[in-house]
């Protein structure tokens, strides 16, 4: 789950789109592309997914991960670099 929460949190910072309210992030990750990222099955990275869907860190939509609690995502990445992390937190000017 580690893995997987640092790989969102890398594609939501470089290649995410914000949605309002500005802190949702959303990437168009397909899960098959995610697992091969990863080195797991689909079936594993689904699993995941739901899990961080139930406790509404993430919200899954077709091919398209939104990240609606990204403290929540930070948090279960692990140690991250306090200044990435603000970054992260932040909302987007657009």
């Amino acid at each position: 789950e580690q893995q997987l929460a640092r790989r969102l949190l890398f594609s939501a910072t470089n290649f995410g789109q914000s949605t309002n309210p500005g802190i949702r992030r959303r990437v168009r990750l397909p899960q098959e592309y995610l697992a091969r990222m990863l080195g797991v099955s689909r079936q594993t990275v689904n699993k995941a997914l739901r899990a961080l869907e139930r406790e509404r860190v993430l919200a899954l939509h077709y091919a398209e991960i939104e990240i609606v609690d990204m403290a929540a995502l930070i948090a279960r990445a692990g140690a991250v670099d306090p200044g990435l992390r603000q970054s992260m937190v932040m909302p987007v000017a657009e």
